[in-house]
Formats: structure tokens, C-alpha cells, sequence
């Protein structure tokens, strides 16, 4: 048994274990706590009744009392508010007494059938007084013997409105005693309600509770080993399925599972796989576009160098070639160490802050204005009255204006308009210019790496300026002006922020 099938067999037996303990202790306490209230409650109803019937045979001055509570009474539930004759046998004489009784008494036989109580009559002397022994059957007589011998010996730990537990002759008892004067000396009232029939119930109740408990330990114990088994045989699969993506291999699947949990995590890998081959197949794409774009420069440096070398070229005509294929070499590897950064999640950890927008966009439009100036053409811009914060990294954001500004001014034919506005949806920033417009082919591509549309430059560009937006919780879209208008529009939304007041 491997680690993983023990755990599991220790927590779910475990549970059943804990869960049959706190039933079995629950079911003890209540039944426990509800046999004693009954039985408290039946011992003090039948006190009182004894109480009233030995104060009520005074009453008879025909008979002796102590012959009267020796002989066999021919009724004896006596009904509430019972004014009749009792009639009395005397077991020596065989002569039939009778005296009437007036007083308040209920039945001493109690009504709940999960005890019986019956009654004890002890004079100071030990001697039973009731009932008469002559009368009883041999099983009844050694009850009555046992609880008064019981009485006697430890009489003392009785005490008033007080009832104990006493366990002996096969039989469960709760047993109260009361101590009266009467002229002819003190007298014990024993009460007493077997409650053996109840932890007969009891008992069988619990021996249900353990063979339950054994028979739910040995299923629980099954299903545990076979879900065990399943759960090791669906983690082997996946394991091995991930290790098949380590390796490269993304056509590979793990096949179906019937619990939805691993099927959800076999769905998740398949979707990582996914995006893992995606990646792989953009890295061999990006380094071999790369390669391509480093190619052309160097090898028109290389050509150059060797005409100067030559004599084909003159030195300065070949050193201004040289240079300007190094700048633009430059630029292009500026752009693919920046577009390298975005990939390791380096550039989308930046330090953000709050950042006025039209001023952004007023330095954006300095800085690229001696560009526009060389190209001949106009960078209009209208920004409303008043600041409009966003929560973004200035260095970031400003490289993304730029960028755009930049492809503009390449397509533009005289002016590229720059507008910013906020609304309920929030801040929206529209670049657009008077060129040719994007090719409707090419439109749905412009923001890939690498695509160079007509009069591209590197194919980054863009593609740096929608991750950098998307960083920012914002997003990027590019369309043509509406007829008979002609040019390219970009349009920038980003969230609105409100910054803090100070003080």
C-alpha cells in the first residue's frame, strides 16, 4: 500500500470512525438522559401515591394497620378523587374487612411502558410491610428481596427527592426512598421502576451501532482501495502526459477520464499544450523572421565594405550606406530585445502611475515633430480643456504613442490628427492620417509580429504597441476612414483613473 492509498484508507475510515463515535455517544446520552426523566418522573408520581395511601388506612379503626397492609388488597388502582369501599382479605382468618376512603389519589401503576414502578413498604425494623410476600410469584419476591436488602445495607446514601441506580439480580432498577413517622414507628417508602427492559433496547441498539460500524469500516475500506487505485492510475496518466509535452511532443493525448476533476485537469493540460505548441511555432517564426531582418542590413554593410575595399564606391558615398544600414540595424534589434522583454513579462512589471494624458501626448508630439518636419507633414492635436489621469508607466505608454505616430507619418500625405476624450466607458485616444489607408488583407494581421503591410519597416512595431496597451488592461484597434475620406485610424482605450486628492 503506497503512501497516497494509506492517507486516503486513515482519512475516510477515520470519518466513519469519528462519525459512528459521535452517533454512539449522542444516541447514549439522549436515551440515557430520557430513561432517567421518565423514570423521575414516574418515581415522584408514585411517592406521592404511597405517601397518600399510608395516610389514608388510618382512617379504618376495624383493623390493625399493620394487618391491613399484610394482607392481599382486591383492588388496589385506585382511581383520582376515589371514594369507595376497599375490601381487604385477612390471609390468616380468611374474613373480608372493608373502610371507606375520601382523598385524592391517582394510579400507583405508572402509564409509560418503557418502565414499571412499584412500591416498598419497610418498617423500622427491616420488615416488609408491603406488599405481602405470600402473594407474589418467586421471581417477583426476589426482586423485592434484593432492593430491600439493598435498601438496608446502604440506607444511608438515600437521601429526599433523590433516586439512584441499582444493578443486580439480571435486572436495572432506579430506586427512591423516603422516610415517614407513623404512630406505630418510622416507616420506609421504597419506589422503584425497572428500567431493564429499556437498556435491554439499549444494548441492542449499541450492538446495531457496531456491527454498522464494522460493516461501513470494511465498505468504506473497499471503495477507498478501489477509488485509491483510480486516482493512481488517472495521476499516472497525466504524469506521463505531462512529461510528453516536456518533451516536445504536443500530439500526444491523455484519452478520456470518468471523474470530472481529473477530466477538467486533462482539459487544462490539453489547452497548455496548446498554447505551449502556439509558443514554440511564434519563438521559431520570431527567430527566423529575426534572422531574416538582420540578414538584409549586414549583408548590404558586408557588400559596402568590401566596394570600399575595392575601390568600387567612394569612401564617403559607401560610409553613409554603411551607417545608415547600421542605424536601422539598430533600431531593428531595439525593437526585438523591447518585443524579447514583453515576452518574459519583464516590461508588464513596470512601476505605474498616474499620469495626465493630454501632457503625454503634447511631449509625444514634440519629440516626433522634427520627423513629421523632414517628411513634410502636419501632426495636429486636440486635447479637452482641462486633465484626464490614467494609471499606467509613462515610459511604456509613451513608446506605444510614438510607435504609431511614427508608422503614420510614414503613410501619411499631409497630416496625421491626434485626439483624446474620456466618457462613462472610459478614455479613448484616436490617431489617424490622410494616407492610402490599410489594405482590407491586411488589417486583421497589422498587429502581428513580423507582418510587414505595404511600406512596412520591421513588422514590430504595432505588435509591441498592442502588447504594451494590453499590459495596461486596455486595447487596440486599427480601420479606414469612412468615405469619401482616405487614411488609417487607430484607436486606444484605456481605463479611466482618478487619483487621489492631496492633503
Amino acid at each position: 500500500m503506497n503512501r497516497f492509498t494509506r492517507k486516503m484508507v486513515i482519512y475516510y475510515t477515520g470519518a466513519i470512525f469519528a462519525s459512528f463515535l459521535v452517533v454512539y455517544f449522542l444516541f447514549n446520552v439522549l436515551s440515557s438522559n430520557y430513561i432517567r426523566s421518565i423514570a423521575e418522573r414516574e418515581l415522584q408520581i408514585g411517592m406521592v401515591n404511597a405517601v397518600n395511601f399510608t395516610e389514608a388506612v388510618f382512617i379504618s379503626d376495624d383493623v390493625p394497620l399493620d394487618a391491613i397492609l399484610r394482607i392481599a388488597p382486591r383492588e388496589i388502582n385506585l382511581g383520582p378523587f376515589a371514594e369507595r369501599p376497599l375490601l381487604f382479605l385477612d390471609a390468616d382468618t380468611g374474613r373480608e374487612h372493608a373502610f371507606v376512603t375520601s382523598f385524592t389519589i391517582g394510579p400507583i401503576t405508572p402509564r409509560a411502558a418503557i418502565v414499571d414502578t412499584s412500591v416498598i413498604i419497610i418498617d423500622d425494623a427491616g420488615y416488609i410491610l408491603s406488599p405481602n410476600m405470600d402473594f407474589l410469584l418467586e421471581g417477583q419476591g426476589a426482586k423485592i428481596q434484593f432492593l430491600t436488602e439493598y435498601y438496608r445495607v446502604n440506607a444511608a446514601r438515600f437521601t429526599a427527592n433523590e433516586m439512584r441506580r441499582v444493578h443486580g439480580n439480571a435486572s436495572t432498577y432506579y430506586v427512591s426512598a423516603l422516610r415517614r413517622p407513623m404512630p406505630e414507628g418510622e416507616w420506609s417508602i421504597l419506589m422503584y421502576t425497572d428500567i431493564t427492559s429499556a437498556m435491554t433496547f439499549t444494548n441492542r441498539m449499541n450492538q446495531i451501532l457496531g456491527v454498522l460500524l464494522v460493516a461501513s469500516g470494511l465498505a468504506g475500506l473497499a471503495i477507498t482501495l478501489s477509488l485509491s487505485s483510480r486516482f493512481k492510475q488517472s495521476i499516472a496518466r497525466l504524469c506521463s502526459y505531462a512529461e510528453t509535452i516536456g518533451r516536445g511532443n504536443f500530439s500526444t493525448q491523455p484519452g478520456a477520464f470518468k471523474d470530472a476533476e481529473f477530466a477538467q485537469l486533462s482539459k487544462s493540460m490539453n489547452t497548455m499544450s496548446d498554447m505551449l505548441q502556439a509558443y514554440e511555432a511564434k519563438q521559431k517564426q520570431f527567430f527566423q523572421n529575426a534572422s531574416h531582418e538582420l540578414r538584409t542590413p549586414l549583408m548590404s554593410i558586408q557588400g559596402f565594405a568590401e566596394g570600399l575595399l575595392d575601390g568600387v564606391f567612394e569612401k564617403k558615398e559607401g560610409a553613409e550606406i554603411i551607417l545608415a544600414e547600421g542605424h536601422k540595424m539598430a533600431g531593428l534589434v531595439d525593437e526585438l530585445l523591447y518585443a524579447s522583454r514583453m515576452d518574459s513579462n519583464y516590461e508588464n512589471n513596470g512601476d505605474t502611475t498616474a499620469i495626465d494624458l493630454p501632457a503625454l501626448l503634447t511631449e509625444c508630439c514634440e519629440r516626433i515633430k522634427p520627423i513629421a518636419l523632414n517628411a513634410n507633414k502636419k501632426i495636429a492635436l486636440s486635447t479637452p480643456p482641462g486633465e484626464i489621469f490614467v494609471q499606467a508607466n509613462y515610459e511604456k505608454l509613451e513608446r506605444a504613442i510614438t510607435n504609431i505616430l511614427t508608422n503614420a507619418i510614414r503613410h501619411a500625405q499631409k497630416e496625421i490628427a491626434l485626439h483624446c476624450a474620456a466618457d462613462a466607458q472610459g478614455i479613448k485616444i484616436t490617431i489617424q492620417d490622410d494616407g492610402e489607408g490599410i489594405n482590407p488583407g491586411d488589417i486583421s494581421h497589422i498587429f502581428e509580429r513580423f507582418y510587414k503591410g505595404e511600406n512596412g519597416n520591421y513588422g514590430l512595431g504595432l505588435a509591441i504597441c498592442k502588447d504594451i496597451i494590453k499590459s495596461m488592461g486596455g486595447s487596440i484597434t486599427a480601420r479606414n476612414r469612412n468615405a469619401p475620406d482616405s487614411g488609417a485610424v487607430f484607436e486606444i482605450t484605456l481605463q479611466t483613473f482618478s487619483p487621489p486628492v492631496p492633503g
